[in-house]
């Protein structure tokens, strides 16, 4: 018998949530990061640039977190994910100027 896919839940920061028609938190069925961006991806297009580059690497300004964890510490988009688990999408924001 196949496993079943792992249900997924994706939390979006304000700034993506109009590209996923203004959704906080979408679910995904996938085995792993890689693949639930790739889920999200195609249920929502728009989202795509925002997240992976041409070649479908996470983009350096986009930070992700399973169930609390830096993904870039359990392996990456190959992190296996667990059913339930949370994947939270935080762009990284620099910038701003200076108090004098």
């Amino acid at each position: 018998m196949t496993p079943a896919v792992p249900a997924v839940r994706v939390q979006l920061p304000a700034a993506l949530r109009p590209l996923a028609a203004d959704r906080a938190e979408t679910a995904v069925r996938a085995r792993t990061v890689g693949e639930a961006l790739r889920a999200l991806a195609a249920a929502h297009p728009a989202l795509a640039p925002r997240l992976l580059d041409r070649e479908g690497r996470l983009l350096r300004y986009v930070n992700l977190f399973l169930d609390e964890e830096d993904v870039r510490h359990l392996g990456g988009l190959d992190a296996a994910v667990r059913d339930g688990a949370v994947l939270l999408i935080v762009p990284a924001i620099a910038g701003g100027s200076s108090c004098p």
